[in-house]
């Protein structure tokens, strides 16, 4: 866990990564979360590792079994769309978060990054929120 102070409405809190696990979890759009806020060198800036097995990628699976011959010979154009589809789900998924962090915080200037790990059986990335305009110092 970690935790850092912000400034909201002029008022010192403290924030904890235990707080915004809670808040992706309750989100819906992520079926595990590792926190691996500790393992990272910015004090503002929590992570966690977030796993997720969504419909499109059963989909996917589907698609395959039924176009098997048509998939090997597109084989990297249905990775890129798949890969696209991925990327839409994340950032989808963190502007909910970063807008239910606003909610719940009133923190309305953290923003969000993600690096997928792994698309094979279901989305796994990790996630990287930056609170860098409330840290105080």
């Amino acid at each position: 866990m970690k935790e850092f102070n912000v400034i909201i409405d002029s008022t010192i809190k403290l924030i904890s990564s235990n707080m915004i696990e809670r808040i992706i979890m309750n989100s819906g759009y992520f079926d595990s979360i590792e926190d691996i806020s500790d393992q990272l060198n910015a004090e503002n800036t929590m992570g966690f590792d977030v796993f997720s097995i969504v419909p499109m990628l059963d989909d996917q699976e589907e698609y395959t079994k039924n176009q098997s011959n048509k998939y090997a010979a597109n084989k990297e154009k249905n990775e890129d769309l798949l890969y696209e589809s991925v990327e839409n789900y994340l950032e989808i998924a963190l502007q909910d978060i970063l807008e239910e962090i606003n909610s719940q915080l009133n923190i309305t200037t953290a923003t969000s990054s993600y690096s997928i790990i792994d698309v094979e059986d279901g989305i796994n990335a990790l996630v990287y929120l930056y609170f860098g305009d409330y840290y105080l110092h």
